[in-house]
């Protein structure tokens, strides 16, 4: 044998310590399993190199026979391991390729950027399902477990409507769990001293480094506020609006009376009010109008448009 006891310590008390530091890697830094199975065979392919050149340095006399193999097997670990982990992306790459394929594995490391952080409101909001299935949103999405309590608080709830929008967000997270082209993680984690779920979103982005995802204007302002960027789905619908410029002719069906003295209010078929000036008696018609004004604000953009003469 090549080592004694002391030295077979040594290398178990070395070998348990490389592996926490492995799975403590993988906790926190959210590495794919590949990744991890390359660093795990990098150690032993480390220990194997080291013992087989540890023998040649386990005959010299005495506390050199005894020590410089284990310092020749320390040193073959790092070296080899340090090899694998600058290598394990590449590796990892191509294992994900060869598993699936190579289909939809890109070779940007999803793992690597930051999370977006789901709310309440986008979950309710069935406009979410779509951006992420077009590929729009490439990071990775992240639910934290607080949000899904809110969702089962509002799915029980004996008000019709919370009740109805509480089922929407758990269907819509069901729906983003189930699509192979989404990757959504759960996060288990929870602050016992934050009641508003608002703020324990900004707390876990500023921790993790992540985005968050909503449609709610207050959520808004205060993530930003608070320097977390965010993605608000309103105002990407706003920027997907087609751009109107005064002067031009649209076909608008009044559907109401509006606020002002003779005007009909009509809607865009993507909801944007119309107020037509003199539609009052139109109501009920489809017209032709020519676009006056425009004014767009933070909630959304308004028209006012003439009856075409």
């Amino acid at each position: 044998m090549v080592f004694d006891n002391t030295q077979s310590l040594i290398f178990l008390i070395i070998l348990c310590i490389s592996l926490g530091a492995l799975i403590v890697t993988r906790k926190l830094m959210r590495t794919s399993f590949p990744y991890v199975f390359f660093i795990i065979v990098g150690l032993i392919l480390g220990l194997i190199v080291g013992q087989l050149l540890a023998e040649s340095f386990s005959g010299l006399p005495g506390q050199y026979g005894r020590w410089l193999p284990v310092i020749v097997n320390v040193f073959s670990v790092v070296a080899v391991l340090d090899l694998f982990m600058a290598q394990a992306k590449r590796f990892s790459n191509f294992f994900q390729k060869w598993a699936f394929g190579g289909g939809d594995i890109t070779s940007v490391d999803l793992n690597l950027l930051p999370d977006v952080l789901c709310d309440t409101s986008s979950l309710i909001d069935g406009r979410i399902l779509e951006i992420v299935k077009s590929g729009f949103i490439v990071m990775p999405l992240a639910v934290p477990t607080f949000v899904i309590e809110e969702l089962h608080k509002l799915s029980d709830s004996k008000d019709a409507i919370k009740k109805q929008k509480g089922i929407l967000g758990m269907q819509t997270l069901e729906a983003m769990k189930q699509n192979p082209r989404i990757i959504l993680r759960i996060i288990e984690k929870d602050y016992s001293n934050k009641t508003d779920v608002d703020n324990k979103l900004i707390m876990l982005a500023k921790e993790r480094g992540g985005r968050v995802l909503t449609t709610d204007n207050t959520l808004n302002r205060s993530a930003t506020i608070q320097g977390v960027i965010t993605l608000n789905i309103n105002e990407l619908a706003i920027a997907l609006k087609p751009l109107i410029y005064p002067g031009e002719k649209l076909n608008i069906e009044v559907v109401q009376i509006g606020k002002g003295d003779g005007q009909g209010i009509g809607y865009l078929s993507d909801g944007t009010m119309v107020v037509v000036e003199n539609g009052r008696k139109q109501v009920g018609k489809t017209v032709n109008c020519i676009v006056s004004r425009v004014f767009q604000t933070t909630s959304g953009r308004m028209l006012f448009v003439e009856l075409e003469r």
